[in-house]
């Protein structure tokens, strides 16, 4: 019998049925019941229509069956602003299943505003434990930097227990998961230092809780340092200046983003070419928009040749002005203007423009190196000064009874004492906002001396008409370099 035939038995079926009710229904005196009673018992056992289901072929079941719905999740009811704020994502089930203190799970080895999962990270070896107490005990705190580094310090003898002690907080926060609180109540043995008489306390609360806060951000060091160094093996390039003096002394996250920065504009051309030939196969890969900075424009023309016949390559200057000068410009023997006539394009009609090229290709390269950046970040860090000046909306809604009026006009406050003060945090809070417009600056004395420290680096010795030329030619793309 065919599906169809089997179908038209099903609904002859319900319609013989349907008419026979219809018929009780029209003359119930037939079966001995009056009409209202026959009312009554549709009322309680319904009009016998709910189980027609029954009456068809097995066949039919699953018309009947109910349909299996997906499962819902959070995501398809509630917003993911919501779920992040009620702890609901599957970051926050790993995070309640795995028996590590939360925080640290939270810790963002990228050091971005909003914490993600760490996931798992690497413990430290015996050789990055060692360079991490090195680094973090250089940073502590300015009581530990004169206690125990200087000469003269009170503590200067117990220097080696001191990284020792560093060292083993560092293996515990780090490698070992364990809490400042609970590192300062059950292994403060292992951060002290024992004599026969006494107990020398190497490190205080406060400190140990920036041990934790360095060392995390100590492991976000090694992980860009070696993300940049296998960039460089990549690009397959000699360079002795980013080998043995840029890579080795890469000491800070902002000095590897100087460094990786030098290295794309340096290399620019070079990465385009491994990019366009690395991908063989058909994977689609973004494609950045393509730019042509005025630099890299000045630099694929001759003028390029005058800007390195200036006398010292940007990284030497870099040098003699982080320490003792060793490397001495060569002056030519023309004056610069005379001199930069051999180098006139269509591009730069007179000797003046070309001079101007030059210098813009040499303050863009000395502006961009990692080494000399941070070594004026940390000149200007010692005497830092802090302005605020209210904006439209700040001078209207900051009044007398508002918690920033205390700082609304805020001139030149010293860095140094907003170290350990709340009121820096409440002037961040102002600035997000938009109720303040916050200025740091050196002190004119500091900017006079970092000016002066960079032209001695870059100036010819000589006392010829020429050398003097080309000296002011140098502090001209030097003040370009100070602005960039």
């Amino acid at each position: 019998m065919g599906e169809e035939e089997r179908e038209e038995q099903r609904r002859e079926r319900r319609r013989v049925e349907k008419e026979r009710r219809k018929a009780m229904g029209a003359r119930p005196e037939l079966a001995g019941i009056d009409a209202g009673a026959w009312d009554e018992i549709f009322e309680v056992f319904g009009d016998g229509t709910d189980y027609d289901w029954a009456l068809d072929d097995e066949d039919l079941a699953e018309e009947y069956e109910p349909v299996s719905k997906p499962d819902l999740t959070y995501n398809d009811v509630f917003e993911p602003s919501e779920i992040r704020a009620r702890h609901l994502t599957l970051d926050d089930d790993i995070i309640r299943v795995t028996d590590i203190p939360e925080r640290m799970q939270l810790t963002s080895s990228t050091l971005a505003d909003a914490p993600t999962l760490v996931g798992n990270n690497k413990p430290f070896s015996n050789k990055e434990l060692d360079e991490a107490a090195e680094w973090v005990a250089l940073r502590l705190s300015k009581r530990t930097q004169k206690d125990y580094f200087q000469r003269s310090g009170k503590m200067h003898h117990y220097l080696m227990q001191f990284i020792l002690a560093v060292r083993n907080a560092l293996d515990y926060v780090v490698n070992q998961y364990l809490e400042i609180p609970y590192i300062w109540v059950h292994r403060r043995d292992y951060i002290s230092h024992f004599e026969l008489r006494q107990r020398v306390e190497l490190l205080t609360r406060e400190e140990l809780w920036k041990v934790g806060i360095l060392g995390l951000k100590f492991r976000a060091l090694l992980e860009r340092r070696s993300a940049l160094e296998s960039t460089f093996r990549k690009l397959n390039v000699p360079d002795e200046y980013f080998e043995k003096q840029l890579l080795p002394n890469l000491t800070s996250i902002s000095m590897v983003a100087d460094a990786t920065e030098w290295l794309s504009i340096k290399y620019k051309q070079r990465k385009k070419d491994l990019e366009a030939t690395a991908d063989d196969s058909n994977e689609k890969r973004h494609k950045n928009p393509s730019r042509v900075s005025a630099y890299e424009v000045a630099r694929s023309t001759v003028v390029s040749r005058l800007a390195d016949d200036f006398g010292l390559p940007p990284h030497q200057i870099a040098i003699n002005f982080s320490g003792q000068k060793v490397h001495f410009p060569d002056d030519q023997d023309l004056p610069p203007r005379a001199y930069a006539e051999q180098f006139i394009t269509e591009n730069c009609p007179t000797a003046e423009e070309a001079l101007v090229m030059a210098r813009m290709i040499i303050a863009t390269e000395l502006g961009r190196d990692p080494q000399l950046r941070e070594a004026i970040r940390n000149q200007f860090k010692e005497q830092a000064l802090l302005s605020c000046e209210p904006t439209e909306k700040g001078k209207t809604k900051i009044d007398e009874a508002h918690a920033c009026y205390s700082f609304k006009f805020l001139v030149e406050k010293p860095i140094e004492s907003l170290i350990s003060s709340p009121q820096y945090l409440h002037i961040l809070n102002a600035e997000s906002e938009l109720l303040l417009n916050v200025e740091i600056t050196a002190t004119r004395s500091r900017m006079h001396e970092i000016t002066t420290s960079l032209e001695n680096a870059y100036a010819s010795d000589s006392f010829s008409d020429s050398a003097k030329a080309w000296n002011e030619q140098r502090r001209d793309h030097l003040d370009q370099g100070m602005a960039t």
